[in-house]
């Protein structure tokens, strides 16, 4: 959020109904679920450096991350420290990864970005394919208290498709 907390508190304040109109005109097609409102760490591009780098994730992986009250920076901080190799490796990466606010930093959520289906289903399957994300997951599974991960495809006006 630009601004931070105090840019988050204005956004709000200064426009009441965005408390009170339908979710349709704020989110168009949505068809469920619910928001968080999520900080990024310092390894995760806001919007306009994503736009700028002209990233694409034509096939999200999220996963929300249920950790200990107080895991969820540790467990990011640990991602960040993990992520640079399974980002060299060509075939996927970090999208970007938030801790939850409101949440007593007990959820995290993780995007990871791959080209195509073929690739996440080659990850999911063999693993040990990809030594530095396997030893990631190893990692985050001594953290993890539970993980939901939802397979994704932006919407075709999304900067990142």
């Amino acid at each position: 959020m630009p601004g931070g907390w105090e840019g988050f508190a204005g956004h709000f304040d200064g426009d009441p109904a965005l408390f009170h109109e339908p979710l349709e005109r704020w989110y168009g097609e949505r068809s469920g679920g619910f928001d968080r409102v999520v900080v990024g760490t310092d390894y995760t591009p806001n919007r306009a450096a994503m736009i700028a780098s002209g990233r694409r994730a034509p096939v999200v992986l999220q996963q929300i991350v249920t950790l200990a009250p107080g895991g969820a920076a540790a467990y990011l901080q640990r991602l960040g420290d993990m992520c640079g190799p399974v980002d060299g490796s060509g075939h996927f990466s970090l999208l970007g990864a938030y801790e939850v606010a409101f949440r007593n930093g007990s959820e995290a959520v993780v995007l990871w970005s791959f080209p195509d289906m073929r690739t996440l289903s080659r990850v999911q399957s063999r693993p040990d394919d990809f030594p530095a994300y396997a030893a990631w997951v190893r990692e985050a599974q001594r953290q993890e208290k539970t993980h939901v991960g939802l397979v994704l495809r932006p919407t075709d006006w999304s900067y990142v498709r």
